[in-house]
């Protein structure tokens, strides 16, 4: 369970789990704790695996930043995914990889030039937005 757990947050590679699946990698722009974007990771979720849709794709996020940063609160992305009640079966679809976005080798690990869609999620809190870019 740990080392599937690693492997699905954090250290882990993306590879689709049936031949054929497509994927969608939201790449989040951020400073500071990656839980900081629970609401909008949420939501993302709960639109795209709505149950009107049909063929799920699986979800690749890539952070910077662990999902609890500062080990506080000793919440991991799978215990946030379980929490918010999101299903077995959506839960086995998501993966949170933790890498530098700006790096081609973390964005290979996070299968971006496979992917369907990829989406940029800038941290509307920054304080230097032009450096950011």
């Amino acid at each position: 369970q740990e080392a599937y757990l690693r492997n699905r947050e954090g250290s882990g590679t993306y590879r689709p789990t049936h031949k054929g699946e497509q994927h969608v990698v939201v790449l989040l722009c951020l400073r500071g704790r990656a839980n900081q974007f629970a609401s909008m990771v949420g939501g993302f979720l709960d639109e795209i695996h709505h149950s009107a849709h049909k063929n799920w794709p699986n979800v690749v996020f890539l952070s910077p930043r662990q999902w609890d940063q500062d080990g506080k609160h000793g919440h991991s992305f799978y215990d946030f995914l379980r929490e918010r009640g999101f299903p077995k079966a959506v839960r086995n679809r998501v993966w949170f990889i933790v890498g530098e976005i700006s790096s081609k080798k973390e964005l290979s690990r996070a299968g971006v030039g496979s992917s369907a869609l990829t989406f940029l999620i800038p941290d509307a809190n920054t304080l230097t937005p032009d450096k950011d870019d």
